[in-house]
């Protein structure tokens, strides 16, 4: 009978924002966008940023009259699950409505239409069963009286202003004042008495609705991942990257992950779902900006970002406070082990929410000079999938096409990069004349290219050794575990390695390791228990280091090695790292 303030609100709504240019309501997307983000729940609702854009429309204009929340704020409410199948039924809903909303003429039957199909169906219906059952009384919702339903509809579409108060004075020995005038005696089910706190107070029940989502499950999570490379990119921070975000891809809550790479190499292949790769943000710092501008004026942000280099952290640090969430640093190697030229990094530094590094030599390194306490780091390894790395025989077609037949065959695999001369291949070649005269059939192949290559041939050459080292250039990830089968010992000796995912690697595939004790190869090879550790800058100890792992047996995968696979890395990330972001007020 017309008596919610509906019946009055949404009409008027459809008409004012109906009666716009179309031009200008078209705008009513962006419009919200912008907007959106800069109201605040507890003053205004952020509704008030969708009435251009859905205001014009029967079936929206009622959404913003009746919704506790628009579509756009669902993510940050629900699980993606929860939220995408909500989408869904919404959608399809709509589209409904639309069809039959178009065959009613009357405003005042559209929204008792809107009503019944919504209101009453989801709200009123659904309360009043748990209600009911909560004290044991089983409610049963009578029949509809279509030819009534027909003849009280053609009622209020022929009198308009038809009501409760019409419907009650037509009894001929009439109602009794008393019962006539008295107050209306619903009830409300009291949600928010039951979660009210005094220092968290918000207004209506959009503050009681945000509580349960954030208190009493875990929060819908929207990543925005800042990085050097990832899909399409070589190396181990690439590998990092990609593992990082395939593992929060695959958690229930994580709604997406939008990854911005500075660099993209290669193809970057099929991505998993939830992954949006921004891959024009590679085309140069100008594109890199653009494309990152363009999320914060889409206006659904994120709850979490995610800086992937050191570098990054002004445009990181920005961007986060723009979009009001935490962000986390990940720092890997070398770049984070002495104080940081930009000023404005080591200013920012103080201010990121926690750092990720993959080992604790890296922790330390960076502790020394960024005065970060230890409680806002956490450690996160590299991981390796043990389903394509694990023992194999020597693959023939590469013992034939680098002619090692015979062969007693170290292996070091690294970028060649002439400003980070910290890998080791210095240090093998240096050692390789005495290792030759022990054994004539010793060879050394260095897997990988870059800048530095040349310098390593002449001085394989000034060595005399150039015929006992093969320099491969750089190889396809898909070969990678055939090459590591054709080593003898994987012999990496370096100065500024991070972690070192390549001793993983070749421990999956049973290769004994010679790694440092001078950088994080400790953290990876667990202080020595997963291989040798040498002193990189005592050349005995280097020499005498691979004839101790050229001892040890090949096929043997160490047991420990299972910390590090990739189902160990996924469980470190919902603990240490997505349990700890849902700790905190996001």
């Amino acid at each position: 009978l017309a008596g919610y303030p509906s019946f009055g609100q949404v009409p008027a709504l459809v008409r004012q924002v109906g009666a716009l240019p179309g031009p200008v309501r078209a705008m009513g997307p962006l419009l919200r966008r912008m907007i959106a983000p800069l109201l605040s729940a507890r003053y205004i609702s952020p509704k008030y940023a969708g009435v251009l854009e859905h205001g014009g429309d029967w079936s929206g204009a009622y959404l913003l009259r009746r919704a506790l929340h628009m579509p756009w704020e669902v993510p940050g409410a629900l699980s993606s699950a929860e939220a995408r199948s909500a989408w869904e039924q919404l959608v399809e809903a709509q589209r409904d409505d639309r069809e039959k909303l178009a065959r009613i003429g009357n405003p005042q039957l559209k929204v008792s239409y809107l009503e019944l199909r919504n209101y009453l169906c989801n709200q009123l219906v659904r309360d009043t069963d748990w209600a009911g059952m909560a004290h044991s009384l089983e409610i049963r919702v009578p029949f509809l009286d279509v030819p009534l339903m027909e003849c009280v509809a053609g009622a209020v579409a022929a009198v308009p202003d038809v009501n409760k108060r019409t419907l009650a004075k037509m009894p001929a020995a009439g109602i009794p004042d008393a019962i006539l005038n008295r107050p209306k005696s619903g009830f409300a089910v009291p949600v928010h008495d039951w979660v009210a706190d005094e220092r968290k107070r918000s207004r209506g029940l959009r503050g009681w609705s945000q509580r349960v989502a954030t208190e009493w499950q875990f929060p819908a999570v929207r990543v925005v991942a800042l990085c050097s490379d990832a899909y399409g990119g070589v190396g181990g921070i690439a590998k990092f990257n990609r593992d990082l975000m395939n593992s929060l891809a695959q958690e229930s809550q994580c709604v997406a992950v939008e990854v911005f790479p500075r660099l993209v190499k290669l193809d970057p292949g099929h991505l998993p779902t939830k992954i949006i790769f921004h891959s024009e943000a590679a085309a140069g710092k100008t594109a890199y900006i653009i494309a990152l501008t363009r999320l914060l004026l889409r206006g659904d942000g994120a709850n979490w970002l995610i800086c992937g280099h050191i570098n990054l952290v002004p445009l990181g640090w920005l961007a986060s406070r723009l979009m009001g969430c935490p962000m986390t640093l990940i720092v890997h190697g070398i770049d984070a082990w002495t104080p940081h030229r930009n000023f404005w990094v080591r200013r920012l530094l103080k201010r990121i929410d926690f750092v990720v590094a993959v080992s604790e030599f890296t922790i330390e390194k960076m502790r020394a000079w960024s005065s970060i306490p230890r409680e806002r780091f956490e450690v996160l390894p590299n991981c390796v999938e043990l389903d394509k790395f694990f023992p194999r025989p020597r693959d023939a077609g590469l013992v034939d096409r680098y002619h090692l037949g015979g062969k007693t065959v170290l292996m070091t695999v690294g970028r060649l990069a002439s400003r980070e001369r910290f890998k080791g291949f210095d240090e093998i070649m240096d050692a390789m004349p005495s290792l030759v005269r022990r054994d004539p059939q010793m060879h050394y192949m260095v897997v990988g290219d870059g800048d530095d290559a040349e310098r390593l041939r002449q001085k394989a050459r000034d060595r005399g050794i150039e015929q006992h080292v093969t320099f491969t250039g750089y190889i396809d990830e898909a070969e990678k575990a055939a090459h590591y089968s054709i080593a003898d010992a994987y012999v990496m000796p370096s100065r500024g390695e991070g972690f070192g995912i390549v001793f993983l690697e070749a421990l999956a595939c049973g290769v004994p390791v010679l790694g440092s004790k001078a950088d994080g190869s400790r953290d990876a090879l667990l202080g020595g228990r997963l291989g040798i550790l040498v002193d990189p800058d005592d050349p005995a100890e280097v020499e005498q280091g691979i004839v101790t792992v050229l001892a040890r047996p090949k096929g043997v995968v160490p047991q420990n090695l299972a910390d590090f696979s990739y189902d160990a890395f996924r469980l470190r990330v919902h603990d240490r790292l997505l349990s700890k972001l849902t700790r905190t007020d996001i």
